[in-house]
C-alpha cells in the first residue's frame, strides 16, 4: 500500500519518540533504553523485552522492507507499564498509559 497514511490513535500520552538508525541499533535495543531512560534506571535492570514481545521477530519484521511496510505495519504492545507503538519504518512512540487523555494521533 504505497503512499497511504495511518493515523494511529490512542489515549494514552505519548511522552517519547525515537527514530533509530535500524542498522546500528534494533527496535527491540532502542525501547529498553528509552524506557530505561524515562524510569532513570540502567537497561539491565529492567526485565527482559521478550517477555512483552518476540523481540527476535519484531526486530526481523521491523524495517526489513520499510518502502513496502512503512505506514501500515504497526505493532503495539506493552512494556513494563508503558504502550509502546512501533510502525514498519522504525519509528517508535512510547506512551504513558498513566497520563490518558483524548485520543490523539501517533503516527
Amino acid at each position: 500500500m504505497a503512499g497511504s497514511n495511518l493515523a494511529l490513535s490512542a489515549e494514552c500520552t505519548p511522552v517519547r519518540e525515537l527514530h533509530p538508525e535500524l542498522e546500528k541499533t534494533p527496535p527491540s535495543v532502542a525501547i529498553v533504553e528509552a524506557i530505561a531512560k524515562l524510569e532513570d534506571v540502567d537497561p539491565t535492570s529492567l526485565p527482559p523485552i521478550y517477555e512483552s514481545v518476540d523481540s527476535t521477530a519484531l526486530d526481523q519484521l521491523i524495517g526489513k522492507d520499510r518502502a513496502e511496510a512503512g505506514s501500515t505495519l504497526v505493532v503495539c504492545f506493552d512494556y513494563q507499564g508503558w504502550n509502546v507503538f512501533v510502525r514498519g519504518d522504525g519509528s517508535i512512540v512510547i506512551g504513558d498509559p498513566a497520563g490518558v487523555g483524548e485520543s490523539a494521533p501517533l503516527f
